[in-house]
């Protein structure tokens, strides 16, 4: 599906498609079959949310290791995003699965197989490095909202436009149930991993992410406003 929907994939002659084990994957020069798969689908597990590159170790016919290949990896978010057929692109015009739209920030192969718990990384991570709402996917005011739990905590690490807030409301049960609040707020009552999320400046050098990193930070919110 990927060779026949993606142009970049269609355009490159320099890829080649093989089929591997997770012993012959490094992720981060780490086999990653030494890291445990996870029995939730909310929870990464010892591999952590940091994103990690992988690359093959190939085997040859003789069963010896061949020569090594990277592993077509995620574009940098400054990239322009292609189409997809699925619709699950940016815009508040959200792809639907049994009648319920699909967050931009949830993981799903197409409209018939969307996992609801799971996050899609690379997306959480650039809601939270370049100030994108969760929902649509689309730039944030400087003032937006979040949904905060008792502890302080901000759930799914990412912010949303007013508008997304209510779709969210109304179609995430979770949520409903939840002691949470809704709060609006701007990016300096945010804490990242206890770091002042404004001391990461939005789309800056150093990097595909900027001086945010590639980890997915554990947001909060801050005890006192500045």
């Amino acid at each position: 599906m990927a060779a026949t929907r993606c142009p970049h994939l269609r355009a490159a002659t320099d890829l080649e498609t093989i089929e591997v084990d997770r012993s012959q994957i490094l992720a981060d020069e780490v086999p990653l079959s030494k890291f445990p798969t996870v029995e939730h689908c909310d929870d990464f597990g010892p591999y952590g949310t940091r994103l990690r590159k992988w690359r093959v170790v190939g085997r040859q016919d003789d069963g010896q290791c061949g020569s090594d290949r990277s592993v077509l990896g995620v574009a940098a978010p400054d990239d322009v995003e292609l189409e997809r057929e699925d619709g699950h692109v940016p815009g508040l015009s959200r792809p639907r699965s049994d009648g319920m739209p699909v967050p931009w920030t949830t993981f799903m192969l197409d409209v018939e197989d969307v996992w609801w718990r799971t996050m899609d990384t690379p997306r959480l991570l650039r809601c939270q490095a370049e100030w994108l709402c969760q929902v649509c996917g689309l730039d944030l005011p400087p003032t937006a909202w979040v949904v905060v739990d008792p502890e302080g905590e901000i759930l799914s690490g990412a912010a949303l436009h007013r508008d997304c807030l209510t779709i969210a409301h109304r179609w995430c049960p979770e949520l409903n149930r939840s002691a949470c609040e809704p709060v609006e707020i701007d990016r300096h009552r945010i804490v990242a991993d206890g770091l002042p999320l404004e001391s990461f400046a939005a789309r800056n050098g150093g990097g595909a992410f900027g001086a945010y990193g590639d980890i997915v930070r554990r947001w909060t919110l801050a005890t006192t406003e500045r």
